[in-house]
């Protein structure tokens, strides 16, 4: 495995080891704080996403216990209701009305947490598609900079050769006018 290193009488050169351990420890600590601040922007979606998840399934479990505390009041109902006859009837469907809502509303939570999870997914899928567009508007934005800078330095090169063709034909008239003047 030869680094490229010159050799030197007891193996080699100090110097080219030394400038390949800083540019090996450069290139390390660069990539290590690149790499530390895309791990701290993650966590930071990570954790805003959690609390939304957290939210969410707190609300579900809230709805969850109304549900419960709802079939309790169901069962205390129809111990009361059994010899009321209509009263009954109507207890009873207030009572499974007001369960059908809870589990409607349990159902509209969970397919909230769905969505949001759908959300989270699309939205780590824009950002990889983003990332990829700036890459690739980045590398064509410098590639036509860098020919806008050639057709610079090639349009200054031939004005400044017209500019010295001028001049000598200036001064090549202006001798004529000499000439011609002194004649």
């Amino acid at each position: 495995m030869n680094l490229g290193f010159r050799k030197a009488m007891f193996g080699f050169h100090r110097d080219d080891v030394i400038r390949y351990i800083e540019t090996a420890q450069e290139t390390f600590c660069r990539e290590t704080d690149e790499l530390r601040a895309r791990v701290e922007s993650l966590e930071a979606e990570l954790a805003a996403r959690t609390r939304e998840c957290a939210d969410a399934v707190a609300e579900r479990d809230r709805l969850q216990a109304e549900l419960g505390e709802l079939n309790t009041r169901q069962e205390s109902l129809q111990k009361l209701s059994e010899g009321i006859g209509r009263l009954y009837l109507v207890a009873q469907s207030n009572a499974q009305a007001l369960c059908q809502n809870a589990q409607e509303q349990a159902s509209l939570s969970d397919t909230a947490v769905g969505r949001n999870l759908d959300a989270l997914q699309d939205a780590d899928h824009s950002l990889t598609e983003l990332r990829a567009q700036l890459n690739d508007s980045t590398q064509r934005f410098s590639q036509e900079i860098d020919a806008l800078q050639t057709a610079l330095r090639e349009t200054r090169t031939q004005l400044e050769a017209k500019r010295a063709a001028t001049d000598d034909a200036a001064q090549t008239l202006s001798d004529l006018m000499q000439k011609v003047t002194a004649e």
